[in-house]
């Protein structure tokens, strides 16, 4: 702290409070300098200090009549103002940054029309006003009906005044000081008019000044971190007299306007509401009031909260006071004022920064998000607006005015508009910042698809009403287990599987596509069973109850089904990955099905993808629930990524029965997916929770994809689906490892199958690669892949055959070159090819020893094994003048 480059530092971090400080509130910053005038002690003294911006210190200037201009560094500044040397300047700096007092900004204090400090009262023209209100009887009595008593009269400096200057003569008007946030008195009256006293009151107020109005600050701002805005003065004072000698005093303070109809132009900046804890709006609960409230909602750039007088106690705080309230139940109104916050009507009608500097900004994306304890859910609505303006005749006209407009529901119940911060002049369109109201600070404007949003207006609506009442109420139409009941039985009507706790599974997948911006990684789930089995109508039966669910049918490409992944935020439902292969350019389903081994998980979910079409860079976010319908399975890879659910043909009878059964109506399916909606946004934080504390380490990544669904089951213990999804993934446990010991026997049996045809001292990596593949075609096991399988990538290939101690690590390989490819030769262990021989032998088989190349230089094409699935066939056939009908 004591080092000289240190302090200048954090003296520069914080130059704006250091230059109030130094000059006591009084320097005034004019958009490129601030200026200092009269300093004590000295005659005549103006300094300038120069700078790009108010944090940054330029070129200073303290310029005394007959005397040269000084300047220097920041310690020579304070060195200089406050007469001292430079021992002494260090020492105040010391000071300063272990006290860090609080100065209100410069830009609050009450300026003069031409943006001058305004002076401070004199106590003598203060206290003649108060004494002749004090001596006159009707305005004491005005007084009195609000409930104030002489102390607070005394305290605000209230008087009586009168102006005989011309056509604004007025006579017999209350007045009081504009005070500034230290509390201090400034050289500017507002004038009250007290009815059958004032005359000549001017029509447009009741309250009126010279100039614009001002920031009223009934108590001083250091050291409170409430603020409190009231609609008048008269209402302020009461306020201020009630919660005297209460805890309340010590932290709220209390502000108004000074007079007039329009708010003060500073209200309009969203730093003067930043620094408090809580901002309360008091004005009145009326029309006019209301929309003061939204004004300053539209500038605080964060959320302040509205209070109200309540019904039946008046319509003002003076009201609210006189009818015997105490500070006491006005503070129970503060803890329970709620968030000012939009009405959205059926009918046609992570946070930005506080302080100063430079700031590592994770914006989110909010069509989708989980971010400070909140989920967000974008929604469109029909805005309707009345513009009133003056015609030339001086009548006011309406102009009626409609657009549709995104707005995204907080799951508090409350409802955020978003948009771009004020930025300095000039700074680039990327370059600005994008917010909702809230503070959070988004990476792009809300995306939603009308066509598929899932949660109706009037389930949004049904969820705040309830989110308002108090106490707060649920807004589910059944229970939870009978909401789950009826997913599950919707997906029963849709298809038989042979695992009846598959569809609890199912049923549990569902709801987590509502709930999956709360988790790390989320399931993906494949549906594989023969041709007419019922796969495309259970993705299907999933789709019409999932989250903003759609499904990517083989009609479209990679590209297309990207950005549409990109675009929903739900529940997506691949039917025929295959055909979407077939469509794509290429290159493309490669990299998209890449991508998709990795969207289950959030951290790796996102991708800069190039669309081959417009060659431009898009960045799409692939995070979410996905179901793809297959015939016989997906890549080996990717199903490690998946959860299983077979499907068989239906049988007859039980065709019969789906035929029959009685399949939810359209109303009832939207009531039930706004019931899934409605259920995870009451519950986050328990989800959020429960998730955090007992599935935060993940074993394996099975475990990881499963934690959702066991998070859910846990918190919504249905007494039938819960103990089968448990059943379900106690049997999906099993299939991941069953499945990569099928690779490691795959490629030992292909190593057997070759030294029984006598390669028993070395062997090409190429040659086993078809050889499993011949070995694959021939059981029957071929699977229609989405990708390239584990065990036809040569290096997994060769890490396995170490591994199974098929190969002899220490000796050394060869790399021929056969037919134009690169083939590597790797010796065979000895031991494993003895034993290997032993059992052949044993039958009485002894193959003769051949060399590792001969699977295909002696033969033609035409009649190899591997002749229908070799790559290196048409190079060679060119080579050898050889073709596919000799």
């Amino acid at each position: 702290m004591g080092s000289v480059p240190v302090l200048e530092a954090l003296l520069l971090e914080d130059l704006p409070k250091v230059i109030q400080t130094l000059y006591n509130g009084r320097a005034v910053w004019n958009g490129t300098q601030w200026q200092v005038s009269d300093i004590p002690g000295t005659p005549s003294v103006r300094l300038t200090i120069e700078g790009h911006d108010q944090t940054r210190l330029g070129h200073w200037t303290d310029q005394r009549p007959a005397a040269n201009p000084s300047s220097g560094d920041i310690f020579a500044l304070i060195a200089r103002t406050l007469g001292t040397d430079i021992d002494g300047a260090l020492q105040w700096a010391r000071d300063f940054t272990v006290h860090r007092p609080t100065v209100s900004q410069p830009t609050f204090f009450p300026h003069t029309q031409a943006g001058q400090l305004l002076a401070p009262a004199h106590p003598r023209s203060l206290s003649s006003a108060t004494g002749l209100l004090l001596k006159n009887e009707p305005a004491l009595a005005f007084l009195l009906s609000f409930g104030l008593i002489q102390q607070t009269i005394l305290h605000f400096s209230l008087g009586l005044t009168q102006y005989n200057g011309g056509e604004s003569d007025y006579t017999q008007a209350l007045c009081f000081p504009v005070l500034d946030p230290l509390g201090t008195a400034r050289r500017k009256r507002v004038r009250l008019h007290v009815p059958g006293l004032t005359q000549n009151t001017p029509a447009s107020s009741e309250a009126w000044a010279t100039g614009p109005p001002d920031t009223y600050w009934v108590t001083p701002a250091a050291g409170r971190t409430s603020l409190f805005v009231c609609g008048t003065a008269w209402e302020s004072w009461r306020l201020w007299q009630v919660i005297q000698n209460t805890a309340l005093a010590d932290r709220l303070c209390i502000i108004t306007r000074t007079h007039g109809s329009a708010l003060p132009e500073r209200w309009k900046s969203a730093a003067f509401w930043q620094t408090w804890d809580r901002v309360y709006l008091g004005h009145d609960a009326d029309e006019a009031g209301d929309r003061l409230a939204w004004q300053i909602h539209a500038w605080a750039g964060r959320d302040v909260h509205q209070v109200w007088v309540p019904e039946g106690l008046g319509s003002t705080w003076t009201d609210y006071f006189q009818r015997g309230q105490t500070a006491a139940q006005f503070e129970t109104l503060l803890q329970e004022a709620r968030i000012l916050d939009f009405e959205v009507r059926p009918q046609p009608i992570r946070r930005l920064p506080q302080q100063a500097g430079l700031h590592a900004a994770v914006p989110v994306d909010v069509s989708s998000a989980y971010v400070n304890g909140h989920l967000y859910v974008p929604f469109r609505v029909l805005e309707r607006q009345v513009e009133e303006h003056k015609a030339k005749d001086g009548k006011v006209q309406e102009n009626v005015l409609q657009r549709y407009r995104t707005m995204v529901l907080r799951s508090d119940g409350v409802v955020c508009t978003f948009a771009h911060q004020p930025a300095p002049r000039g700074t680039p369109r990327e370059d600005l910042v994008l917010a909702l109201n809230d503070g959070t600070i988004i990476s792009r404007e809300p995306v939603i698809d009308e066509a598929r949003a899932t949660f109706s207006l009037a389930g949004i609506t049904r969820f705040r009403e309830a989110r308002q009442r108090r106490p707060i109420q649920s807004a589910m139409t059944v229970t939870p287990q009978e909401m789950l009941t009826q997913v599950h039985e919707h997906l029963k009507r849709a298809v038989v599987l042979p695992y009846p706790e598959d569809y609890a599974l199912l049923t549990f997948v569902v709801l987590t596509s509502y709930a999956q911006p709360i988790f790390d990684a989320v399931p993906l789930v494949l549906i594989v069973g023969p041709a007419g089995s019922g796969k495309t109508a259970l993705g299907l039966a999933m789709a019409t109850v999932g989250c903003n669910a759609s499904i990517i049918s083989g009609q479209t490409t990679a590209a297309a089904a990207a950005r549409m992944l990109d675009h929903l935020h739900g529940l997506a439902v691949f039917d025929d990955l295959e055909q979407i292969g077939k469509r794509s350019a290429n290159g493309e389903f490669g990299e998209f099905v890449q991508q998709l081994k990795v969207s289950y998980k959030k951290d790796t979910a996102t991708k800069t993808w190039t669309n081959t079409r417009t060659m431009r860079v898009e960045k799409l976010d692939f995070y979410g629930v996905k179901v793809i319908t297959n015939t016989r399975g997906a890549g080996e890879i990717l199903s490690t990524r998946m959860l299983h659910v077979q499907s068989r043909e239906v049988p007859k009878d039980a065709l019969a029965s789906l035929v029959q059964a009685a399949h939810l109506s359209g109303p009832e399916l939207q009531n039930l997916r706004d019931n899934l909606h409605v259920w995870v946004m009451e519950n986050v934080h328990r989800i959020d929770r429960y998730y955090r504390t007992h599935h935060a380490d993940h074993r394996n990544r099975q475990a990881e994809i499963t934690a959702p669904l066991r998070v859910l089951s846990a918190l919504i213990d249905h007494p039938v689906l819960t103990p089968q999804l448990l059943a379900a993934l106690n049997r999906q446990d099993r299939e991941p490892a069953a499945m990569e010991m099928a690779a490691a026997d795959r490629v030992r049996g292909a190593v057997v199958s070759l030294v029984e045809q006598g390669y028993q001292e070395r062997i090409s990596v190429k040659h086993l690669m078809l050889e499993m593949r011949r070995l694959t075609v021939e059981d029957g096991s071929c699977q229609h892949t989405t990708e390239t399988p584990e065990w036809q990538e040569p290096r997994w290939v060769g890490r396995t055959l170490r591994a199974e101690g098929l190969v002899n690590s220490h000796a050394p390989e060869e790399r021929p070159r056969l037919w134009g490819q690169q083939t590597r030769l790797v010796a065979l262990d000895q031991a494993f090819v003895a034993r290997t021989l032993g059992a052949l032998a044993g039958r009485g088989i002894a193959p003769p020893l051949k060399q590792p190349l001969e699977f295909c230089l002696p033969q033609p094409c035409h009649d190899c094994p591997y002749g229908t699935l070799c790559d290196m066939r048409p190079a060679k056939e060119k080579k050898l003048g050889q073709t596919h009908s000799a």
